[in-house]
């Protein structure tokens, strides 16, 4: 049992690790080209990971910074999940 639940533990800190690193990466990309889909990504692994205010900010600044985004269908879909 305690090898399992050590496991497990493993298992949440590298989810947890690679949560931090791909948020890290977006954040970095805001700057390129994709930089919409770069927020929009950035709130669905905020939202994944609970932190529902910066997934709500990273909406909204996709929404003022790239009104004609083609990721706005899917930041709304989530917007929408998130106050469910």
């Amino acid at each position: 049992m305690r090898e399992a639940a050590r496991r497990r533990s493993a298992l949440y800190d590298q989810g947890g690790d690679a949560a931090y690193d791909a948020l890290s990466a977006f954040h970095k990309s805001l700057r390129g080209s994709d930089a919409d889909a770069a927020l929009y990504w950035m709130a669905y692994a905020e939202s994944k990971q609970g932190r529902s205010d910066a997934a709500l900010a990273a909406i909204q600044e996709l929404r003022q910074g790239y009104p004609q985004s083609r990721w706005l269908k899917e930041a709304k879909a989530l917007e929408l999940e998130m106050r469910q």
